[in-house]
């Protein structure tokens, strides 16, 4: 189960009644940890994980911020947040914008 907007990652009451639901899947909640917000939520006696997995909209408004598209592709259409992310550069963003000012064969970017 995904909740990609932070919805669930900060809820107790809404993943308590999701995994209700989904008890007939092996899905058993721990309730004291699902009231701490601990990063793991399921009960010893689960046959499913129930994990939270911070969305990180922060890093990627930071990033969008300096001119870096954050994308789980590293290209246009990939996913905003994830777990393995990469970037590309804004066109006429703040990153671009610094790069015009560098003279030409005055500064190696990957080793280019």
């Amino acid at each position: 189960m995904e909740s990609a907007t932070g919805v669930g990652e900060h809820n107790a009451f809404i993943r308590e009644h999701i995994c209700a639901a989904l008890a007939f899947l092996g899905i058993a909640l721990d309730a004291d940890a699902n009231t701490r917000n601990a990063a793991t939520l399921s009960s010893a006696h689960r046959q499913v994980v129930v994990a939270v997995e911070p969305t990180n909209e922060e890093w990627a408004d930071k990033m969008e911020g300096i001119g870096l598209m954050p994308s789980s592709t590293g290209k246009p259409g990939g996913s905003r947040t994830g777990e393995k992310m990469a970037d590309y550069a804004i066109k006429g963003g703040l990153f671009m914008q610094a790069t015009d000012h560098c003279t030409p064969g005055t500064v190696s970017i990957m080793g280019s």
